[in-house]
């Protein structure tokens, strides 16, 4: 028992330290964790009635991707929760899809409006940080090489995407590597969630429980998400 405290009084230390380290940064930590969990709060409690509501393809599909592009970019969103919520609406493929769209909206409206708007002032703070140069030197070398780190960061990187984004943005990824790159993330790990989306409105409106081929799908889905996010963060060992 002492044991556990005695971790737990330590793991509280360290993200303190952390929390103070990032200086001018901490009114950003704060409002990427309030804010898109207060907009998930908010969707979820209506998303049975929205779903429900929700206009068919193909403006059904428009509108979803433009949804999640404004509402995850301006950082309202978790990014994941926002491919449920187009699976919930559209159905398995109509949200992955609608919810890919989406993501590399929301990964160039952040990373090139919100940020820039919001936190220019803190981009010469940010330059001198480690994390900022990894940013740079994963994305850097051909094209290609350079859309893979994009990549690697949006699946591999423990923060969210809004910050993922933040971090393109201070470290100045071209759009023809940070949008593409997105793209290649979402389209790994939205159609798991809006797999998951699709099942959950299923259950809410109809009480049907999945079968078991729709099981399979979505633990299909899961894993391949799962392993490519395994594999970006072997790629990110080192990263700060």
């Amino acid at each position: 028992m002492q044991g556990s405290v005695s971790s737990y009084e330590t793991r509280w230390q360290h993200l303190r330290a952390e929390f103070a380290d990032l200086g001018p940064l901490r009114p950003v930590a704060v409002a990427t964790a309030v804010l898109p969990t207060a907009g998930l709060m908010l969707v979820l409690g209506s998303l049975r009635e929205l779903a429900a509501a929700w206009p068919a393809a193909p403006l059904g599909h428009a509108a979803a991707a433009a949804a999640v592009g404004a509402l995850v970019g301006a950082v309202l969103l978790p990014a994941a929760f926002a491919a449920f919520a187009a699976g919930a609406c559209l159905g398995v493929v109509g949200g992955a899809v609608a919810a890919i769209a989406g993501l590399a909206l929301a990964a160039a409206f952040g990373q090139f409006v919100v940020w820039p708007f919001a936190v220019a002032r803190l981009y010469p703070f940010m330059a001198g940080r480690p994390r900022v140069a990894a940013v740079q030197a994963l994305c850097a070398g051909g094209p290609a090489a350079a859309v893979r780190g994009a990549s690697a960061l949006r699946l591999g990187c423990a923060v969210p995407f809004q910050v993922v984004s933040l971090y393109l943005s201070a470290a100045r990824i071209p759009a023809r590597v940070g949008v593409p790159g997105a793209l290649l993330a979402a389209a790994v790990v939205a159609p798991a969630a809006a797999c998951a989306g699709a099942l959950w409105r299923a259950w809410a409106s109809a009480g049907a429980w999945p079968s078991a081929p729709q099981w399979a799908t979505l633990a299909a889905l899961a894993a391949l998400a799962l392993g490519a996010r395994l594999c970006a963060r072997r790629a990110l060992v080192g990263m700060p």
